[in-house]
């Protein structure tokens, strides 16, 4: 077992990763990156060429190269309009106008296509006043259609957006580029196309078993120190009115912490007893100053040494702690955090 972690973790330290940070999108933040309608709004504003975006035609003419057509002059659009209405009383997404085209969209994000495109084709027949028509089902997957709708992907479109942009993004207003651009990877994280690094892929697919494995012994050593940490807390005795004891630990790390808060005249002195999967580590720092006699490190160094800490224990460095131990065995970890305790609370 060992000798299989030992080649998964060489193996896994010959990797060349890139790391990409994930940053929300403004829809993450505004929750609410998969609705439909707020995404059907942007594409009304961006498929507008008058619109204060600068980028004129440039959604119009993606759209056409997406479907394999050139359109060898500047489209100009007279209307997007939004939820119009059949006869029927269905409702097609966005309806876009020139004097040449009529193009009905149905935008699907996630919902399947049970809208009725043939009524939709009726709508768009009786508008279309001798202008050329396209009905376009533009979806995050690819979709079956009928009654003459074509489907088009997210994809697709952003590649011949991508494909045009050159022409078009000196004209362009520096904010909505921005906002598209925040659009563009909204929807691509909707995709599920992955930023994680290709190598690394390829790695997770071919050790996947050992890996879950690994996992799983990682989950146990996790759980594993959780459990020292409750049992030190049942060793330790303080007083709860001046100190509030609570449980910690980091996300991607492997150490978890018994934490005890002193609170002195608005002050909170923290003192934490970490474990590792080898070892112990006990810590004193400042977590909330005062305007009293703890403003910063230095106050909290005379207040240590006033308190009865050994003044050989207390240390000044760039870290912010001022007490830092590390020790072998739990019964030693809870000698000394009863010790410290004690003269801090008294």
């Amino acid at each position: 077992m060992n000798s299989e972690f030992n080649r998964l973790l060489d193996d896994f330290k010959k990797l060349h990763i890139q790391t990409e940070t994930i940053e929300p999108t403004f829809l993450d933040i505004s929750g609410f990156p998969h609705y439909e309608n707020v995404c059907s709004n942007i594409l009304q504003f961006y498929f507008q060429t008058s619109e204060a975006h600068g980028m004129g035609d440039l959604f119009i003419q993606s759209l056409f190269k997406t479907l394999g057509e050139t359109i060898s002059y500047p489209i100009i659009v007279n209307g997007v309009e939004r939820e119009q209405v059949t006869a029927s009383g269905k409702r097609l997404d966005i309806v876009i106008t020139t004097d040449n085209y009529v193009i009905g969209i149905e935008n699907k994000i996630y919902a399947g296509l049970t809208n009725d495109l043939d009524d939709y084709t009726n709508y768009l027949e009786s508008i279309r006043d001798g202008r050329q028509l396209r009905k376009i089902v533009l979806s995050l997957y690819p979709i079956r259609t009928y009654s003459g709708f074509v489907d088009i992907t997210y994809q697709k479109l952003f590649n011949s957006m991508d494909s045009l942009m050159g022409n078009y993004w000196r004209g362009s207003n520096r904010k909505f580029l921005d906002y598209l651009n925040d659009f563009m990877q909204n929807i691509k994280r909707l995709e599920g196309a992955s930023i994680m690094d290709g190598e690394l892929i390829t790695f997770i697919n071919d050790n996947i078993l050992d890996l879950e494995n690994l996992y799983t012994q990682l989950n146990s050593l996790k759980k594993e120190l959780r459990q020292r940490v409750q049992d030190l807390s049942k060793r330790i005795d303080y007083d709860d009115q001046k100190c509030k004891q609570w449980f910690w630990r980091e996300d991607g790390k492997f150490l978890d912490d018994l934490v005890h808060d002193i609170q002195i005249d608005g002050a909170t002195i923290a003192v934490d007893a970490y474990t590792y999967p080898k070892g112990w580590e006990i810590s004193i720092w400042l977590r909330n100053p005062n305007t009293n006699q703890l403003k910063n490190k230095k106050d909290l160094h005379d207040w240590l040494i006033k308190q009865g800490v050994p003044k050989d224990d207390i240390h000044v460095d760039e870290t912010r702690n001022l007490y830092s131990k590390k020790l072998d065995d739990v019964d030693t970890v809870a000698k000394c955090l009863q010790e410290l305790l004690t003269v801090l609370c008294k």
